[in-house]
């Protein structure tokens, strides 16, 4: 709903950057089109609410659940699972996503990698200076390239020296990742008459 404003005997709208417009200088094709976004926001606003709180819902009977299921053995629940139905035509999955980091030993390692591009360049693979240089770039949020370090840390290096150094920079790549972490989600399928599973979409957008 537009924000009236009454001043002086007359009614205005406001904008969001506080400019007022007088009710009857606003044309009717203005005020059909703000009827209807205002309409559509507001069904989805309380949408909106409606699946965040059945997700808060359905997250509390699946971490009751798996929990239980953990304590049996002493133990607490962790990792992905899929959880079916008696009947074996329902089933929810669940999938643990971690977000990972890297602590200080990064640098310590990106030292060791620029010693042996260096001491490389000449004969070494093309791909590697690329391959570091966008391995260690930074985005916006100072966050680290993760593609790219993982990439490095598959490469098979067969260097007559530094190899050392090489290999000692992979060690610390590795021991430097850290999990800071871990988002749940969770996709919901029931079984179609030819026995395939069919995803039950929650997707506003693919619906």
């Amino acid at each position: 709903m537009a924000k009236v404003i009454e001043m002086n005997g007359r009614k205005y709208w406001e904008d969001y950057k506080g400019d007022l417009t007088a009710v009857e200088n606003i044309s009717k094709e203005d005020k059909a089109r703000d009827k209807v976004v205002e309409a559509c926001c507001a069904k989805a606003v309380k949408l909106n609410e409606q699946i965040a709180k059945t997700k808060a819902e359905i997250t509390a009977l699946i971490e009751e659940y798996l929990s239980t299921v953990a304590e049996k053995f002493g133990t607490e629940w962790k990792g992905n699972t899929n959880i079916v139905n008696f009947s074996q035509d329902l089933r929810v999955d669940v999938k643990v996503q971690n977000t990972i980091g890297f602590d200080e030993k990064l640098n310590v390692a990106k030292n060791l990698i620029d010693e042996c591009v260096a001491a490389w360049s000449t004969d070494a693979n093309p791909a590697l200076a690329t391959i570091v240089n966008k391995a260690f770039e930074t985005d916006r949020k100072g966050k680290i390239n993760r593609e790219f370090i993982f990439k490095l840390l598959k490469m098979k290096m067969n260097a007559k020296t530094h190899m050392n150094k090489w290999e000692q920079a992979m060690e610390l790549l590795k021991d430097s990742v850290t999990i800071e972490g871990s988002k749940p989600y969770y996709n919901f399928r029931r079984r179609k008459e030819n026995g395939e599973w069919e995803l039950i979409v929650l997707d506003f957008a693919a619906l």
